[in-house]
């Protein structure tokens, strides 16, 4: 009987280990699609190509790795790779997100990494509240996911007149459009003010989480970020209808192992 092996999440690539992976994984990308593009890539939390995303994760948050010990299984990232350039192909962004659990109210926590920070940091919002404030507005909180990290690996050029970061926003949204089910949802997300003005340029609402505008996004050693602010995107009418006149302008979008 074969005994299964435990996957390890490496956060720690070396440059030669990063840079090879990194380059696996345009090689894999050519084999299934040779035209220069850039394209936004799903992998599973398993993937080796995962840990590039992870790699740059620590670089920016040492304490990464302990946050996401209990949500790796109910992570997927996003890799943005711009191949238009045979000189400076690669990895441009990359993405972390979590889905909720199946019952909050159950298991006492959203499973969401962000949103549980900010309950779990003494600012007076209880999860009963949460889960009170979205059931009010219609939303079944276990349909959503949160945007962990969204990183800048390297500046790249515009793609159809959009920065690769709103590329990288309409691939996440495009997922919780085919989750949601005809119903009320939402992306929640730390951002920070270049995306604040990301939203503003394709005219995308965000809420402030739960409806409390005073709530501060925790950093470590109990201190908050003043520089984030966790919000809530709905997947409003308006929101939806954001996407889809922007969604001819999307990248390509291949779901990797």
């Amino acid at each position: 009987m074969e005994v299964p092996t435990e996957t390890k999440f490496r956060y720690d690539l070396d440059p030669d280990e990063l840079k090879q992976t990194e380059k696996d994984l345009v090689n894999e990308i050519h084999k299934i699609s040779p035209n220069p593009d850039v394209y936004c890539v799903w992998v599973q939390p398993e993937s080796r190509y995962a840990d590039i995303a992870r790699t740059h994760e620590s670089s920016h948050w040492s304490y990464i790795a302990d946050i996401m010990t209990d949500r790796e299984e109910r992570s997927q990232f996003l890799l943005v790779v711009d191949t238009r350039d045979p000189v400076t192909e690669g990895v441009k962004r990359v993405s972390r997100i979590t889905f909720a659990v199946t019952d909050p109210a159950a298991q006492q926590k959203t499973g969401m990494a962000i949103v549980d920070d900010v309950i779990e940091s003494d600012q007076g919002l209880t999860l009963e509240e949460l889960l009170d404030y979205y059931s009010n507005q219609g939303v079944d909180l276990s349909t959503c996911f949160s945007v962990e990290t969204n990183i800048r690996v390297e500046k790249a050029a515009r793609y159809n007149g959009l920065p690769l970061a709103e590329i990288g926003y309409l691939a996440i949204f495009r997922k919780i459009d085919e989750l949601r089910q005809g119903r009320l949802t939402c992306v929640f997300a730390t951002i920070n003010q270049d995306s604040i003005d990301s939203f503003k340029l394709i005219g995308l609402q965000a809420e402030a989480m739960a409806g409390r505008t005073d709530l501060q996004t925790p950093a470590e050693n109990g201190e908050f970020d003043p520089d984030f602010k966790t919000v809530a995107i709905p997947s409003t009418d308006h929101n939806l209808g954001i996407f889809q006149k922007i969604e001819s302008l999307g990248a390509p979008i291949l779901d990797m192992k």
